[in-house]
């Protein structure tokens, strides 16, 4: 950048050498595009070390309850392996006298039955 002032004008005159505004631009583009690239190897790495089927049949998934309450009162469900099951135990309802949760009373029940898709148990919605 370059400042210049000629005699008999009030104003300042600013040069900028747009050779190395561009090369800025160009190695700040280059950058962007390596950091996404990383990620994205990065994503794909991660996803395709975990080639486990978490099931070979329907039978082999299950609806669980994943919050104090049920999708019937306004909680949520997921579609998971049944070996997996015994990680959500939410057998007792909640107790607004121990301080626990309310429950609302909102239908919000969106899983209707589960499917083992490509050995990955998936939720079909309503």
């Amino acid at each position: 950048m370059k400042i210049e002032r000629k005699k008999g004008l009030k104003s300042i005159k600013v040069t900028h050498n747009k050779g190395v505004f561009w090369t800025a631009v160009v190695l700040f583009v280059i950058l962007i595009g390596i950091v996404v690239s990383i990620r994205i190897i990065g994503n794909n790495e991660h996803n395709s070390g975990n080639q486990t089927a978490e099931c070979s049949s329907d039978s082999d998934c299950a609806i669980v309850q994943t919050s104090a309450c049920s999708c019937n009162m306004g909680g949520s469900d997921a579609c998971i392996p049944k070996s997996e099951s015994g990680k959500y135990n939410f057998s007792q309802p909640a107790s607004p006298e121990k301080g626990e949760t309310v429950c609302a009373a909102v239908y919000n029940c969106k899983i209707k039955s589960c499917s083992c898709i490509s050995g990955k148990c998936t939720g079909l919605e309503q």
